[in-house]
């Protein structure tokens, strides 16, 4: 199964990497993705030319032994089946949660540059990630975590006051029409008591008659 891979950006000026042919070089990043965690891989190249070169002619063992040849990958055997391995692949690649599927040896694991052993695991054996639908219906999730979702009639029932004559008039008009019907029509005028002092309107001001002209200043 493919996996997704990074790239370190220094690969790009590495004298070994651009030594290769451009077939060569496309073709090394496709079988990081057909490796498993550990950086191994089956040694099949009809498989590797299926998967990585779909649209090209002609077989991949070419590429294979240009890539051997420049210490890219190493040919190994076990148990009478042969495997690949990528050099320094755990050095660049970290998986947050490696599984082994092709077995390696001691050898290889320096290979790849693996300090640490992973347990073997076959992809019928991993574990798969429970779907959306598989979560319980009263959960949701929410910034990342999960919360439960809450009743919003009782939530209602809970804040809403009790006592008095409120529990009377709901009881006596339990629709929300009754209710509104009982409780009359609202008035679309205001109270100019519930409107502040000095926002209410003022009458306005008489204008002033002009001053008369002073009798030293007029004309003669």
């Amino acid at each position: 199964m493919a996996r997704i891979r990074s790239i370190h950006p220094g690969l790009f000026t590495d004298e070994a990497f651009v030594s290769l042919t451009a077939d060569a070089q496309v073709f090394l990043m496709g079988i990081w993705t057909e490796a498993d965690d550990q950086g191994a891989f089956e040694w099949k190249p009809l498989t590797l030319r299926m998967r990585l070169r779909p649209t090209k002619d002609g077989p991949v063992d070419d590429l294979l032994d240009e890539l051997e040849a420049a210490k890219f990958i190493c040919r190994y055997a076990v148990n009478n089946r042969q495997y690949g391995a990528i050099r320094n692949f755990r050095k660049y690649q970290r998986p947050k949660s490696p599984n082994a599927v092709h077995p390696i040896t001691d050898e290889i694991r320096n290979y790849v540059g693996l300090t640490q052993s992973i347990s073997e695991m076959t992809t019928d054996e991993a574990p798969s990630i429970p779907r959306k639908e598989e979560f319980p219906p009263q959960m949701e999730e929410v910034g990342g975590g999960k919360e439960e979702k809450k009743d919003i009639r009782a939530v209602a029932k809970a804040t809403r006051p009790s006592g008095g004559l409120f529990d009377e008039f709901w009881k006596a008009y339990p629709r929300s029409k009754q209710r509104s019907e009982a409780a009359g029509p609202r008035s679309s005028s205001i109270s100019t008591s519930a409107v502040p002092t000095r926002c209410r309107s003022r009458p306005a001001r008489p204008r002033s008659a002009e001053p008369a002209a002073h009798t030293c200043c007029a004309p003669a």
